[in-house]
């Protein structure tokens, strides 16, 4: 089932909470994930397990089987996903929560930049045509998501 989980006000690790503003944003308030519905948070890199503290985590819990559902792919929103996906979520006694991460073509570089096959399935129903999100221009926008199982003992 998908559940929310704690999220702390800030990343609990002070040189985790660098990298990821390094890597992800330069707004601080937007390392931390952002509750967008139940068990479903944004944020602005991907790297959720470090953001709320859970690393060290098993790779189970990174990678969960779920029959019916790759753990990471791409979506056009995340209506979408859960559309797609919730209702075998809920369904599991496991608990799950999702991680989503927008890519905006507009943010792209023209050389190289974020490419279609390095994440995961597309579930989505726009059309990619190219290697590169950049040179898809119509598409504005898709999302990452990484599906985690909850950690055993975490609340």
């Amino acid at each position: 089932m998908l559940v929310d989980v704690n999220v702390p006000s800030r990343v609990p690790d002070p040189q985790m909470s660098l990298l990821l503003l390094a890597i992800g944003t330069d707004d601080p308030e937007k390392v931390v994930p952002i509750w967008l519905q139940r068990g479903v948070y944004e944020i602005s890199h991907f790297s959720f397990e470090y953001a709320i503290g859970w690393e060290p985590i098993e790779f189970k819990y990174l990678m969960p089987n779920i029959d019916g559902v790759h753990p990471y792919g791409v979506c056009d929103s995340v209506e979408q996903l859960i559309t797609q996906f919730g209702a075998i979520l809920d369904n599991d006694e496991r608990r799950f929560v999702i991680s989503v991460t927008k890519i905006q073509r507009e943010n792209q570089f023209s050389k190289g930049g974020w490419r279609w096959h390095k994440w995961g399935p597309y579930i989505g129903i726009q059309k990619p045509q190219h290697e590169y999100l950049y040179d898809d221009t119509h598409i504005d926008w898709v999302f990452c998501f990484h599906i985690f199982q909850v950690p055993n003992g975490v609340s």
